[in-house]
């Protein structure tokens, strides 16, 4: 299995995976490598069926278009930040459809949505999926705090980093805490 040289980015718009996008703008630059944007969208079941038993026509122009809205101002923002990247809008489950991208990646990298006490411990369906069935190391970035300038770095000691399951697959990863995210947050070495 041959790897790119890129980092996956799971980006929806939200300020998590915005948050994100930076932590993983950081890491890319560090090793000199370019970013790879997704935005997924499922259709919802429901509008698949009419209700006569035939199948309703969907027009998901609307929703493909916020999607891409989303990807071009994360594209933005990864240039502001010196990185390349390119960007995808995929229809399908996010969660898989990241895991499946997940195999020609160094690294992925997601947010997560952190709203304070016992919520703050529980990931999302994307942010728990992807640690655990992707085919690279992944990293799940927390919520920026409240407050925080929105172009500041991850400072967070909290990023939850896990590797691929083969050993085939398992490749070290440089996630919040060890020496080049320490060296990059200013901590000492």
């Amino acid at each position: 299995m041959t790897h790119d040289d890129v980092v996956l980015v799971g980006v929806d718009g939200s300020a998590a995976s915005l948050h994100a996008l930076d932590w993983a703008a950081a890491e890319a630059r560090t090793h000199g490598w370019a970013l790879k944007l997704v935005c997924s969208y499922a259709l919802p079941a429901f509008t698949a069926a009419s209700l006569d038993g035939g199948y309703a026509a969907l027009d998901d122009t609307a929703i493909q278009a916020g999607a891409k809205a989303v990807l071009s101002e994360a594209q933005a923002r990864a240039q502001g930040l010196g990185v390349s990247s390119t960007a995808s809008v995929v229809t399908g489950d996010a969660a898989a459809v990241l895991v499946e991208m997940s195999r020609s990646a160094r690294m992925a990298v997601v947010g997560t949505r952190g709203r304070g006490g016992f919520a703050d411990r529980l990931l999302g369906t994307v942010s728990s999926a992807l640690p655990a069935h992707s085919y690279c190391p992944t990293v799940v970035v927390p919520a920026r705090p409240d407050g925080a300038d929105p172009g500041s770095p991850c400072r967070s000691s909290r990023c939850a980093a896990s590797s691929s399951g083969s050993t085939a697959r398992r490749r070290p990863t440089s996630p919040c805490g060890t020496r080049s995210a320490r060296r990059r947050r200013g901590a000492p070495s």
